[in-house]
């Protein structure tokens, strides 16, 4: 019997021997045996980071391969009416500047993009779902290389997407970055700029406008298209707005039902809706409405599409439904009423919807119904905690004047997101009304420190620092929100409140001068403006702009203010003497009845004609005489906005 010693020189030299098949078997026994462990293992690393990217991305592919489909272009045509604009953005994009793309409906911003970004060589296209976005979810992968971001129509990103986060996050890891951007003008584009105002610093804007009759001819002519339903903008020429709707009156009821379907979706701000919830919802409407439909959920969307009115995009996980283009939303003539948006809660509940009962909230809220908003919000977090969530229902509930709760929601969104700048800021804003001063400057800074571009919570910071009396800090503060986002026309505003408490009422001035430059309806600045013209015996000018801003206070809906301005305006009489002295006195009286106020406007004298008779019309009327007929004639001469405001004000007495 051998030994341990001897066993062992055995095992050695049968080793030695069989050298080349003991290799082999092992070889054999890690490629059979062990390897394919780690070859499933990669391969679900692959599948799982596809199917992530198709979560967070309508598109994630080479710039060259773009198909129009991908930007989702209704009425796609080879030919394209190239502008000046369109240089610019090309320019721009090849400088390594990004783009926010600004025009009304149908001005051609998604297909001015679409161009522009598939020229992009060596670049991959980035393009983002208009639905909430946890940035610190977006798979690494996608981050490297050279990179465009593509967001269409921003405005539908609000209180989903962190921007400047999502961007800064791109910056870390890709070898280069562009962003493309796409808004309305008009108040999709001030709210945009004032959510995004961060991100948005360093973009080149480009705005799309409107092409002259003559113009839009040739393009028809060039393009073999016929010249009809033309509006202004180059994408009416594309649409065929008229033959669309022709085409929509004559389809069935059912498709009527189902595209009033995702005209609700679409004001509810729940974009590019899942198939199965607009199934749903469409269910519930004939049920509702006690319809009994002749085609199935299924034939109506498939008409719909093989029409050309929505596209149905096949997902891995899902199928979404988006309409060819928003304008024939406009079709159907319906707008969701506040009804409407409670019934469609009661379904989001049911189906225990967390990120559409988010979005309702933030549509409920847009409307100015914080209620009904914040009950939107509370649904959503029992199904699913979001730092979104706590933080749009603390805004909501500072809207009501519940400043307690909405420190507390601020404060559970900054525990899920510690990293949350916009949810420090709107706690620092809370604390500040609580008058916490000293405590919402700590929330600036950590605002700050976040993200350093935060304009609007430098200029928080400086109101803060304001009301401690702080005024050369608040300055330093203003100057820096204003040099981060120069359009800030609060920022400016606020800068000539402190050098006003300063004394220096020619800076002042010159801070509100600006204001007004960025808002013409800047009713604040121009009040501020006018006292600080009084200050400094610029009596004429003082006058001016305390009447401007008694007339934009009182179509604002804020009598009580714009009482005071006039009032205050007036009081110059013993100063000087003008029409703008008069008027103010005028308004005083017909909102106010002061009869102060008239004895002393009777010793006074104006060189205009219309306040003259106006003046004659009120002291008649003081005497019960009937002066309707004349008030009629002069509204129909007199379109002035000032005359106009003394006219209702004079029909009311």
């Amino acid at each position: 019997m051998l030994g341990i010693p001897e066993v062992g020189r055995e095992v050695w030299n049968f080793l030695v021997m069989h050298k080349i098949e003991v290799t082999l078997s092992i070889l054999i026994t890690i490629l059979f045996g062990v390897f394919p462990f780690f070859i499933r293992d990669w391969l679900k690393r692959i599948w799982d980071e596809r199917r992530r990217i198709k979560e967070f991305f309508e598109v994630c592919k080479k710039a060259k391969e773009l198909m129009p489909k991908d930007f989702g272009i209704a009425e796609y045509r080879d030919y394209y009416y190239e502008r000046e604009e369109d240089r610019k953005i090309r320019e721009a994009l090849n400088e390594g500047k990004s783009i926010l793309i600004i025009g009304r409906p149908k001005a051609g911003k998604t297909r001015a993009a679409y161009e522009a970004v598939k020229r992009l060589e060596g670049f991959k296209v980035v393009k983002f779902w208009e639905k909430l976005l946890e940035t610190d979810k977006i798979p690494k992968a996608v981050k490297k290389g050279k990179n465009v971001l593509v967001f269409d129509d921003l405005n539908k990103f609000v209180d989903k997407v962190n921007l400047y986060e999502v961007i800064k996050q791109f910056k870390d890891i890709s070898k280069s970055i562009v962003v493309v951007a796409t808004c309305r003008s008009g108040k999709e584009l001030e709210e945009v700029e004032e959510k995004f105002s961060d991100a948005l610093r360093d973009f080149e804007r480009v705005e799309l406008g409107d092409v002259s009759e003559e113009e839009a001819r040739r393009v028809a002519n060039e393009a073999g298209i016929e010249f009809k339903s033309f509006d202004g903008t180059i994408g009416s020429l594309f649409l065929g707005l008229d033959a669309m709707r022709i085409r929509f009156e004559r389809e069935p009821e059912e498709c009527k039902i189902l595209f009033r379907v995702l005209k609700l979706l679409h004001n509810a701000q729940i974009f590019s809706p899942r198939k199965s919830l607009v199934e749903e919802i469409y269910r519930r409407k004939l049920e509702k409405d006690r319809i009994s439909a002749s085609m199935s959920v299924e034939s109506t969307l498939e008409r719909l599409e093989r029409n050309s009115f929505i596209f149905v995009l096949k997902l891995k996980k899902f199928q979404a439904i988006r309409e060819r283009h928003e304008s024939y939303l406009d079709f159907t003539g319906y707008s969701a009423s506040v009804d409407d948006f409670h019934w469609l809660k009661g379904i989001l509940v049911e189906l225990k919807d967390a990120e559409g009962l988010f979005y309702l909230g933030n549509a409920f809220c847009y409307r100015g119904l914080f209620k009904s908003g914040i009950g939107c919000y509370d649904e959503s977090l029992k199904l699913e905690e979001y730092a979104g969530s706590y933080n749009n229902r603390g805004i909501a509930y500072a809207k009501l004047n519940k400043y307690e709760q909405a420190i507390e929601d601020f404060s559970k969104a900054i525990e899920l997101d510690p990293d949350f700048a916009e949810a420090y800021n709107n706690r620092g804003l809370t604390c500040a009304e609580l008058n916490e001063h000293e405590q919402a400057i700590k929330d600036y800074d950590k605002a700050i420190e976040l993200n350093p571009n935060y304009a609007v919570a430098y200029n928080n910071r400086g109101n803060a620092y304001a009301k401690l009396n702080k005024y050369k800090q608040a300055i330093e503060d203003y100057d820096r929100a204003i040099k981060l986002n120069p359009a800030l026309a609060g920022a400016y505003n606020n800068r000539g409140v402190a050098y006003a408490k300063l004394n220096k009422y020619e800076r002042a001035i010159k801070d509100y001068g600006k204001a007004i430059e960025l808002n013409p309806d800047f009713v604040e600045a121009y009040g501020n403006r006018g006292i600080a013209y009084l200050e400094i015996h610029r009596y004429e000018e003082a006058a001016r702009d305390l009447k401007k801003a008694g007339i934009l206070f009182f179509h604002s809906g804020k009598e009580e203010e714009a009482v005071e301005a006039f009032s205050i305006c007036f009081k110059l009489r013993d100063k000087i003497e003008n029409n703008d002295i008069v008027y103010c006195g005028l308004a005083l009286f017909l909102i106010t009845l002061n009869l102060d106020v008239i004895i002393a406007l009777r010793k006074m004298k104006t060189q205009d004609e219309m306040l003259r008779k106006l003046l004659e019309l009120t002291m008649r009327k003081l005497r019960n005489e009937d002066i309707s007929e004349e008030i009629s004639v002069l509204e129909e001469k007199e379109k002035r906005e000032e005359t106009m405001l003394l006219l209702e004000l004079l029909k009311k007495f």
